[in-house]
């Protein structure tokens, strides 16, 4: 609707709720103005895979110490 009513691609992005951060609204931007924009939707989708696969290993990462954690912390409270 936001391309409809005129509004460059960026703000109809921001206007959307997409959840897009700044940097990748700012390369929206960038790419209307350099007419490349299938390569920065690329680059914004790899981005945000990278994102998650980090978010996904750090989760991965504080399973084991949480776990130790718990288990010394129940081990003392049974004492």
């Amino acid at each position: 609707d936001n391309l409809i009513l005129a509004q460059n691609l960026n703000q109809a992005f921001e206007n959307a709720n997409f959840g897009l951060n700044r940097a990748e609204l700012a390369l929206i931007k960038t790419a209307e103005k350099t007419g490349k924009i299938s390569e920065v939707f690329s680059q914004i989708s790899k981005l945000r895979e990278k994102s998650l696969e980090s978010q996904k290993q750090l989760k991965k990462a504080f399973r084991y110490p949480t776990l130790v954690f718990l288990s010394i912390i129940g081990a003392f409270l049974f004492l």
